[in-house]
């Protein structure tokens, strides 16, 4: 938990992953990047061009977690679902859009 306040953590997990190459580690350096604000170390931690099937889709709901646009998120969750409709993170990924459906419109 102490290491979640510093910033230098992420680094020090990108260093492991480097060294191991286990895409869990880089899942847990984008996941704590999040947890320090940290959102552009983040998305480009998410860039990385995932093996594990498992990894890279809860790195594309990390992506859509990091998205500011509803509708680039309705496409982005729209997309994931239409690729992957029995994956196990296909549930956070209707809430996504169900969330952006139930939002007044905003003038």
């Amino acid at each position: 938990l102490m290491m979640l306040q510093n910033p230098a953590c992420v680094d020090t997990l990108l260093a492991i992953f480097e060294n191991t190459q286990d895409e869990e580690i880089l899942i847990l350096a984008a996941e704590w990047s999040i947890l320090l604000n940290q959102r552009e170390k983040a998305k480009t931690i998410l860039e990385h061009s995932w093996q594990d099937p498992i990894c890279n889709e809860y790195a594309e709901l990390l992506k859509l977690s990091l998205t500011e646009d509803g509708e680039q998120m309705q496409r982005m969750a729209r997309e994931f679902l239409k690729s992957n409709p029995g994956s196990i993170f296909a549930p956070k990924f209707r809430q996504y859009i169900t969330r952006q459906e139930l939002r007044p419109l905003q003038f």
